[in-house]
């Protein structure tokens, strides 16, 4: 009886140490929050970087998911970098702020985060 049951063991350990699991599941990608302040005369195109990282080193691309004023921003899918997409939208006394909400993907899991831009006001000439 005791050969049954070691014999049952060992095969049971032995089909369990031959299955494809190898252990490793994706992790989700990882994109923080952020608030940035930017003056509404903004002397650059690129405002700021949402770089993500992800534990298995997978291809990210970015998306915006929305955003308030619409159009404000536009995002380079493959590095994560926020562009001005209309400057009016920077301007102090049509938005003292803009959010973008923005998602990241490895291909298979998803995250998001959101990205406040606090406008700040100059004095203008005139």
């Amino acid at each position: 009886m005791k050969t049954i049951k070691f014999f049952v063991l060992f095969l049971v350990a032995t089909i369990k140490s031959c299955s494809n699991d190898d252990g490793q599941k994706n992790q989700l990608p990882v994109l923080e929050n952020k608030t940035i302040n930017v003056s509404e005369s903004l002397t650059s195109d690129l405002i700021t970087s949402m770089a993500a990282t992800d534990t298995e080193g997978d291809t990210l691309t970015y998306s915006i998911v929305s955003q308030t004023p619409v159009n404000s921003v536009i995002i380079n899918e493959t590095i994560g970098e926020l562009y001005v997409g209309n400057a009016s939208a920077f301007d102090y006394e049509q938005n003292t702020s803009i959010t973008v909400v923005l998602e990241v993907t490895d291909g298979t899991l998803t995250a998001q985060a959101t990205l406040t831009i606090n406008i700040l006001d100059i004095q203008e000439n005139g």
